[in-house]
């Protein structure tokens, strides 16, 4: 079975499946990639079943904060930008913002 790109798949090799979201394919092998950005690696088909609707949520839920976690001005400044973005209703700039979040968190913080 193929997979299109930007479908949710959950990768099962391993003893921790990790859901992804596909971002190319050659062959056999579908290149991957973390929802919301992060790391690519590359799977066989055979390792990957579609994701379900709650793990595909899971996966792309931002938690809802009442503050930055780390008393961090760019973490307030990307929580405020995520948050004007979703109220907008625009969904480019609210992926856009959530990355950029997501993004930071990474780097900055290391998670």
């Amino acid at each position: 079975m193929t997979y299109r790109n930007g479908a949710f798949v959950v990768d099962t090799r391993g003893d921790r499946a990790r859901v992804a979201q596909v971002i190319d394919s050659l062959g056999q092998q579908a290149h991957l990639r973390a929802p919301g950005g992060g790391e690519e690696w590359k799977a066989l088909f055979s390792d990957l079943r579609l994701a379900t609707r709650e793990e595909r949520a899971r996966a792309t839920r931002w938690p809802q904060l009442k503050r930055p976690p780390f008393d961090c001005e760019e973490c307030s400044k990307d929580i405020a930008a995520y948050q004007e973005a979703m109220e907008s209703g625009n969904d480019f700039r609210t992926a856009t913002a959530l990355v950029r979040q997501r993004t930071h968190w990474r780097l900055e913080h290391g998670l």
